[in-house]
């Protein structure tokens, strides 16, 4: 069998992975390999959020103090720093329930291997953004058209070949906007690249002149 991370509610409401609500306490299980030698870590959370695990080097551990809107990312190592080292990733969604946007089903991640939200799946607190990605805006592209022609979208004029979604800089429908020198509009991840060999971007240039 493989390494595997098994999640429910223990305390509060709610259903996983990406309907959990505030307040509550939601246990991760490791599964699936015969071992005494665990680690748990937080790989990601909301900003401010004051959320920790317990017993992070036990068979299971609980995320407890969820106190903000946003996705948690959980890495469990198993033998970790030995030749018999696996890694598994899980996550969870606390969606803002006043957020108009559909949260769309969960991420495909067979181009990004295990880079979670590799191809912009789960949607940010705000329009246009992705979650565990860093937005940096400053020409305030997003005030106008994000989540639709600009930011992260469901592209007209961009074949995708993994999920529905990409991250626009620029605008897909050829809308304007004032761009002035040194500023900046970009997108950034830190990501994982343990064990990986291969990782492949998708990206399409238009000069417009």
């Amino acid at each position: 069998m493989s390494l595997a991370i098994n999640t429910h509610i223990a305390s509060g409401d709610g259903e996983v992975p990406s309907k959990v609500r505030i307040g509550s306490t939601v246990r991760f299980v490791a599964d699936g390999i015969n071992t005494s030698d665990y680690w748990w870590e937080i790989i990601s959370k909301p900003e401010k959020s004051s959320a920790y695990l317990t017993n992070m080097t036990s068979t299971s551990t609980n995320l407890v103090n969820i106190d903000r809107y946003g996705n948690y990312g959980i890495r469990l190592y198993t033998d970790r720093n030995t030749a018999f080292q696996k890694s598994r990733l899980a996550n969870i969604l606390v969606p803002n329930p006043n957020n108009i946007h559909v949260v769309p089903p969960e991420p495909l991640y067979d181009s990004g291997g295990r880079i979670l939200n590799f191809s912009f799946e789960l949607p940010g607190l705000i329009p246009g953004s992705a979650l565990m990605w860093k937005i940096k805006d400053d020409a305030g592209l997003l005030s106008n058209f994000a989540g639709i022609s600009r930011g992260r979208i469901v592209p007209t004029n961009f074949n995708i070949t993994s999920g529905r979604h990409v991250m626009c800089l620029g605008d897909d429908v050829g809308n304007t906007s004032n761009y002035y020198p040194d500023q900046i509009f970009s997108v950034s991840q830190q990501v994982d690249l343990t064990d990986m060999r291969i990782m492949t971007l998708q990206i399409k240039l238009i000069k417009r002149t």
